[in-house]
């Protein structure tokens, strides 16, 4: 995710949606296919598509969060949405200012959350694109084996190794079964050691940057 970061955040509007799009991602434990559209151009399905009022924004003790509604989960029950919930994180790849610059860019029209507008017209991500694009950008970095579900993976494992219990693991992900084991790659401790690192590193960034 950092890398990703790194290379992303400075581009253009195609890059800086995918680059949400991957965050989001990650910390939803979302499956790409659930995030994007059939396809890049014209009217998208609103009854199986992600769109700008599709976000609920609160604010309570604990801090901001988000809530996305997916009609299209694997998981889900036919005609049955499924919801997921970001909390506010403070560090650059927070999920909630992820999705915030989403709808900004969309200046209050209902369309795709992950989209773009170029001359007037609206380009929807395509998990083709955002595929591609991930195994592009990793390739370039000397990444290899990683694909559209290594962000449920490796967000599961993550949030697993920070101590989140089984239970909330579950909900987040939306799994009913033991099956969300199969998503779990255990950290060793010097794994472990460098991630939270990157974590205090990316949130001391945050702060020196005024946010």
């Amino acid at each position: 995710m950092t890398y990703l970061w790194q290379t992303l955040r400075e581009g253009d509007d195609f890059n800086k949606t995918i680059l949400d799009l991957f965050i989001v991602a990650f910390w939803g434990l979302a499956r790409l296919a659930e995030l994007t559209y059939a396809s890049e151009k014209g009217e998208i399905n609103f009854a199986e598509s992600v769109l700008t009022t599709d976000v609920y924004l609160t604010t309570c003790t604990r801090g901001e969060a988000a809530t996305l509604t997916i009609r299209n989960a694997k998981t889900g029950t036919p005609g049955t949405p499924q919801l997921i919930t970001l909390g506010k994180q403070k560090h650059a790849l927070c999920p909630v200012d992820a999705i915030k610059r989403r709808l900004a860019a969309a200046e209050g029209k209902q369309t795709s959350l992950f989209g773009y507008d170029i001359d007037g017209s609206r380009c929807h991500i395509t998990r083709r694109k955002a595929v591609s694009r991930l195994e592009t950008v990793l390739s370039s970095g000397g990444f290899s084996g990683l694909k559209g579900h290594s962000f449920r993976v490796g967000g599961a494992s993550l949030r697993a190794a920070l101590g989140m219990s089984w239970n909330d693991l579950c909900t987040l992900g939306r799994w009913k079964s033991d099956c969300y084991k199969l998503y779990i790659r255990q950290y060793n401790a010097t794994d472990l050691s460098h991630t939270r690192a990157l974590l205090r590193e990316f949130r001391r960034s945050w702060r020196r940057m005024g946010f």
